[in-house]
């Protein structure tokens, strides 16, 4: 019987040496070492279709591999970028000088390596025993080099039968760490919390629990959920975690969400497990959750060790401290956004700003977290409240790219914001708190009542300087140009609908009514977002000489402006689904787009020749247009493209000629397009890394260019 060592394990020799590339971007998850001749048609083929089945991408060679001579350049850029690599040990692995040549770059990495011993022992490897010791003493100059790396694999033995499925679940554990949802490193108090839940989850049971965890806002109870969901979810087939449901519906329909979501057992297979985070225990109750748990208030010395690791950036404090951090903890009463929150305004403060802060805490009249939190926004400059105020009432969840696109100044401000614990950044997506966003709308309405405009944002009915509408939570509108000529200062404007499935079901869509001829100050705008705009085209004053992205989604546009102008900060366009779109702008006018999107325009025959003179266009976006026949020659002029979508576009005739200088292109979409031939100047895209070519009926050869 054969034996398998499927452990991972996570090596990390000596520091790798300059060129090592640990920290770019990996194009593979998992790379194969293997010898050709041993189990290329067996084994090997057989886990490299296992592992592309569950969607790993895998790097094979499927070259019959050399003997001897060095690595080609090829496998050795696969092995830089590749995260896991699993290494085949068979009977003739050793004998092959290439494939310890691999095994030495291999090892040189500081990644995760996988040994599987197919039909040997894993002592013959382990102390170069057997056809192992034949091998070294034939590469006697290598050997030493060698053996220092096999030695840190370890004895283990397994049936063959299971050899690919353990595999597989071995590499998918490691994989899955991608999909684990982002949790504060500076956390504290999990463990017994997680314990508790996981008891009441009760992983053994067939039955599908429903879990209601509940508690005060800012208490924690989105982090548990995300501490447990990340412990477990590996355990099950599939996985979703919904969040924000309660921002994206009335607090009264609430109930109505959940019977949607997760009304029945029954809905769910055996072994199921729904978690449901909530304030009100009586919504639970009322849904009839098979178990209840109350996220408690921290301790005193988690309380206090939470507030260390803000304010101090470690688990204590120096001694001219204690007595003012047990002062905080004591005051706070273990709710944990506050202490990250009031923490990290305490960072690097002197002893007197500390007494200063408690003073004006205790000078309250009652203890309310809002307080705490409005202390934080205090200690903003005025740039960096707008930008906080910004992000509260428009850019909660969204990239935070795009925001540093339209905030001026925006990068460094959401840097503070951060060191604040005012929102955080999961990878690119701002996150703020409910409570910390309820604070700043909540300080926005307090200087609107004083007429403290100037003092607190720069919004008012006469310097309104943002308006998103999310119609979906609104009923019927109606837009005046008489309403709208008093916001001049006027600079991000977005209408939109949030609404899902389940609101859809629940209430009736609302209408919009826009006079034919609203117009709306442009001027100053630098950002308009327009879903089902209602008009053929922007209005004939529209001005746009600041705007930087628009997108008219799902809109009546025939043609995207009434008069042409150069609009020189434009540099994201999205016209999707705007299915009346005839005719596309002079894209000479707006020479710093970098973004274009215009898929599903069902009645665009061309695409205008100008776009070629994009230089900074990094994504182009043409998918389902359906009457489109020819692309203009220009398109292969766009030296910096990286995202080309031409899928759908089954009228398509013929892929233009491609220029040299698109070396830039990494991703190319061609599925069910009419083309029946590429150009052999395809072969000139040489950093592409995906082709999709799907379902190209037409498409008569290819092979022979790529």
């Amino acid at each position: 019987m054969a034996s398998a060592n499927t452990q991972i394990i996570p090596y990390s020799p000596s520091p790798p040496s300059s060129s090592s590339k640990s920290t770019q971007q990996l194009t593979y998850e998992v790379f194969l070492s293997f010898r050709g001749e041993d189990t290329r048609y067996g084994f090997t083929d057989h886990l490299y279709e296992a592992l592309i089945s569950h969607g790993i991408h895998t790097f094979r060679d499927d070259n019959e591999l050399k003997r001897g001579g060095l690595i080609e350049s090829e496998i050795q850029k696969a092995i830089e970028e590749s995260k896991i690599f699993v290494i085949i040990f068979s009977a003739n692995y050793a004998n092959s000088r290439w494939c310890l040549d691999e095994l030495v770059e291999i090892s040189q990495l500081q990644r995760l390596i996988l040994p599987i011993f197919y039909h040997v022992d894993p002592s013959n490897v382990q102390e170069q025993t057997g056809s192992y010791e034949q091998a070294f003493v034939d590469h006697e100059k290598e050997a030493d080099k060698e053996k220092y790396y096999l030695k840190i694999f370890n004895e283990g033995k397994r049936h063959e039968t299971r050899f690919i499925k353990e595999i597989i679940n071995a590499i998918l554990e490691e994989l899955n760490s991608k999909f684990l949802l982002p949790v504060s490193e500076k956390i504290v108090g999990m463990n017994s919390q997680l314990e508790e839940l996981k008891s009441l989850i009760n992983l053994e049971s067939n039955d599908v629990p429903m879990i209601g965890i509940y508690g005060l806002g800012g208490i924690g109870k989105t982090s548990i959920s995300k501490v447990v969901y990340n412990n477990i979810s590996n355990l099950f087939e599939s996985s979703i975690f919904l969040e924000k449901v309660r921002e994206r519906s009335h607090n009264d329909l609430i109930l109505e969400q959940l019977k949607s979501l997760v009304g029945e057992h029954g809905w769910f297979g055996p072994k199921s497990r729904i978690i449901i985070t909530i304030r009100d225990q009586h919504l639970l109750k009322k849904h009839k959750v098979d178990a209840l748990y109350k996220v408690m208030e921290l301790g005193p010395k988690e309380s206090f060790r939470l507030l260390c690791k803000h304010a101090f950036n470690q688990n204590n404090c120096e001694k001219d401290f204690v007595r003012l951090s047990n002062d905080v903890v004591n005051y706070v009463n273990g709710l944990p956004l506050a202490l990250e929150v009031l923490g990290s305004f305490l960072f690097d403060k002197s002893v007197h700003d500390w007494e200063s802060i408690l003073h004006k805490l205790k000078t309250q009249p009652k203890i309310e977290i809002q307080n705490f939190l409005k202390i934080s926004f205090e200690g903003l400059d005025k740039g960096e409240q707008v930008t906080f105020l910004d992000i509260a009432f428009f850019f909660n969840g969204c990239n935070d790219i795009d925001v540093i696109r339209l905030i001026e100044n925006a990068r460094i401000d959401i840097t503070v914001l951060c060191d604040k614990s005012l929102i955080t950044l999961f990878g690119n997506t701002i996150r703020m708190h409910d409570l910390v966003q309820e604070m700043g709308r909540e300080i926005f309405r307090h200087c609107k009542e004083l007429g403290k405009w100037n003092k607190c944002i720069n919004l008012g009915t006469k310097a309104i300087e943002g308006r998103f509408l999310d119609m979906s939570k609104l009923r019927d509108m109606e837009f005046t140009t008489k309403a709208f000529r008093r916001m001049k200062r006027l600079r991000l404007f977005k209408v939109y609908w949030s609404c899902g499935f389940t609101d859809l079901m629940i209430r009736e869509y609302p209408k919009l009514h826009v006079h034919a001829d609203f117009e709306f100050p442009s001027y100053d705008l630098r950002y308009l977002h327009w879903e089902r705009y209602p008009f053929e085209s922007l209005p004939s004053n529209f001005d746009g000489e600041n705007l930087i992205g628009l997108s008219l989604m799902k809109s009546n546009i025939k043609r995207l402006w009434q008069r042409e102008k150069r609009r020189e900060k434009l540099q994201v366009l999205n016209l999707s689904t705007s299915c009346q779109l005839t005719y596309l702008p002079c894209f000479s006018n707006m020479p710093n787009l970098e973004k274009v999107n215009i898929e599903s325009c069902g009645s665009l025959k061309k695409v205008d020749p100008s776009i070629g003179s994009l230089n900074n266009l990094t994504s182009l976006v043409l998918r389902w247009c359906q009457k489109i026949k020819k692309l203009p020659s220009s398109i292969c002029k766009l030296k910096s493209l990286k995202y080309l979508d031409l899928s759908h576009c089954s009228k398509l005739k013929c892929f233009p000629e491609i220029s040299e200088n698109m070396e830039c292109l990494k991703m190319l979409n061609l599925s069910q397009i009419g083309t029946k031939e590429l150009p052999e100047s395809i072969e000139y895209l040489i950093d592409l890394t995906f082709l999709n070519m799907d379902l190209c009926t037409k498409l008569e050869s290819s092979e022979e260019h790529l």
